[in-house]
This record gives C-alpha cells, sequence and structure tokens, in this order.
C-alpha cells in the first residue's frame, strides 16, 4: 500500500475503505455462530476507524442503507437478521440516535442479550455521557428483569457509577424493587456492604426469606454490629413456617427458634425468650407434631 498523504486523506483512504467495507459485508454477518467473532470485528474496525474518518457520514449513510435492505431479506429471528439489526445499532449510537437506536431493537431484534448493550453503556461511561446513560439504563430495565445474576450485577454496576454523577437514587430504587425477587442478592450485598442492616432486616422481612436459606456470612455480619435487629425476622420466619402445619416445616421452625434463643442469649434477654417459648406453647397446644418438637428445643436436642 502505498502511503497516505495527510494532505489527500479522503481521496487516498475512499479505496481503502471500500475493500474493507466490502469484505466486512461479505464475512460479518454469517448465518450462524462460527470460530470468528465477526460482530466484534465489524464493531472494532468501524467504530474505531471508519466512523472515526473523514469520510465517516457518506460512509454510514451507504453502510445503513445496505444494512437495512439485507435486514429486509431475513427471516425474523434468524441469527443472521440479529447481527444485521446490531450493526445497524452500533451506527445509530454511534451518531447519538438513541430514541431511533431503541425503536430499532423493539421492532425488529428477537434475541435482545445485555451483553450486546455495555459496551455501549461503557462507551457513556467513558466518554461522561451521563444523560444518555440514564436514558439506556432505564430502557433496559425489562431485559435486567429476567437476565442471569452475573448480568444483573454489572447492569446495576453502571447504575452505581451513574449515582456518583447524577442525582438518580429515586430511579435507581425504583429499577432495584421492580426487579424483586431477582434484584435480591445484588440489593442484600449493596446494603451489607454499606452497613444498612435495618434496611437489610427489613428487605428480608417484606421478601419473607428464610434464615435457614440466607448465607451465614451475611447474618454473622449483621450479628457483629446489630445482632438485635435480627430478633423480628427470626420470629415471623419461624411462625411462618409453624403456619404451614406439616411435620418438616415444624422441623424448620424450630431451627430458626434456636436461632432465636442463641441471639435472645447473647442480648442477655432470656427473660424474654422464656416469654416467647410460653406463648407458643399456649397459642399452639393443639399442633402436637409441633409441640413435639418444639420439646426438643427445649430439652436442648436438634430438630433433625
Amino acid at each position: 500500500m502505498n502511503e497516505m498523504r495527510p494532505g489527500n486523506l479522503s481521496e487516498l483512504s475512499i479505496g481503502r475503505w471500500a475493500e474493507t467495507i466490502g469484505f466486512l459485508a461479505e464475512h460479518a454477518f454469517p448465518k450462524a455462530h462460527g470460530p470468528v467473532d465477526w460482530a466484534s470485528v465489524y464493531a472494532l474496525i468501524w467504530w474505531n476507524l471508519i466512523l472515526e474518518s473523514p469520510l465517516a457520514a457518506e460512509l454510514r449513510e451507504q453502510e445503513m442503507t445496505r444494512l437495512a435492505a439485507e435486514a429486509r431479506q431475513e427471516m425474523n429471528g434468524s441469527y443472521r437478521k440479529d447481527r444485521l439489526v446490531l450493526a445497524q445499532l452500533l451506527h445509530l449510537v454511534k451518531s447519538g440516535d438513541d430514541q431511533d437506536a431503541m425503536k430499532l431493537v423493539d421492532a425488529q431484534l428477537h434475541d435482545v442479550k445485555l451483553d450486546d448493550f455495555y459496551p455501549y453503556l461503557g462507551y457513556f461511561v467513558e466518554n461522561e455521557a451521563w444523560d444518555r446513560l440514564l436514558t439506556w439504563l432505564e430502557w433496559l430495565a425489562p431485559e435486567a428483569a429476567h437476565s442471569p445474576p452475573k448480568q444483573m450485577l454489572e447492569y446495576f454496576a453502571y447504575w452505581e457509577q451513574l449515582k456518583e454523577h447524577l442525582e438518580v437514587e429515586p430511579q435507581w430504587k425504583r429499577m432495584v424493587f421492580g426487579m424483586m425477587p431477582n434484584s435480591y442478592a445484588y440489593y442484600s450485598s449493596y446494603l451489607l456492604e454499606r452497613e444498612e442492616f435495618q434496611a437489610w432486616v427489613d428487605l428480608n422481612l417484606l421478601l419473607r426469606t428464610n434464615p435457614l436459606a440466607t448465607p451465614s456470612v451475611a447474618i454473622k455480619a449483621v450479628e457483629a454490629k446489630r445482632r438485635e435487629l435480627l430478633l423480628p425476622w427470626y420470629h415471623h420466619a419461624a411462625e411462618q413456617f409453624i403456619a404451614e402445619k406439616n411435620r418438616e416445616a415444624y422441623k424448620r421452625a424450630v431451627r430458626v427458634l434456636r436461632k432465636l434463643k442463641a441471639t435472645y442469649k447473647r442480648l442477655k434477654q432470656q427473660q424474654r425468650w422464656e416469654a416467647y417459648m410460653q406463648y407458643l406453647m399456649k397459642r399452639y397446644s393443639r399442633l402436637r407434631a409441633f409441640q413435639e418438637e418444639l420439646s426438643k428445643l427445649r430439652k436442648g436436642e436438634d430438630s433433625a
């Protein structure tokens, strides 16, 4: 290749760009997965090279026309059509046409995956385009709500970066609670890291979570700082199990009560524990199986 001279960049580039664009058009949109990640190759060359050239506007318009025409010829839901739609998305995001990009995805993209959008979210962060990041995070919320835990954590990591630059606490909380219970793991960790223990217990009460299925590291974190906050959660969980009225549930109730007993002891409130035991014996006196399991706790036995 001849060396390009700065003064004739457009003239010297057009042939080279045409060759590159033609090669990508031929190879970057296979009908099925293959050994080469052509979508990434296409994005890398267009985003970082072609769309940064002096010919960007002209070449982009031609490419968008070609992509749209080819997409119309593909069957809805096909792998190749989705790749063509994602290529159009790239051009629209690069040019700042976010609303058109979202409309395109809503209308034509069959298999929506959060992973396809994270490079753009990262681009907004890198360029401090916080309003655009907010727009896309809100738009992606329905997809994030049903995504695997790892992808959801990455989604909310972008929210946390956004919160450092914009006042978006209400929007963030709306997203978190709108995705419950799927967002529980994220929000639980978030609260524990910030030692917002009352909010953590309130969350578990709201969702009626099971202390027996909660990671012990989470419970120990609360015990170390605000042990007394666990009392209402344990009370509530024990009576939830009792209400199921079967032997296995009674055993689980007693396992929770064992935690409750230990907590009262650590707090030096054994009288409250004894009073609660008297209450349970009286209120559920007719539940013979429960009383049998409860007697094991009173005797210091395990309820296996």
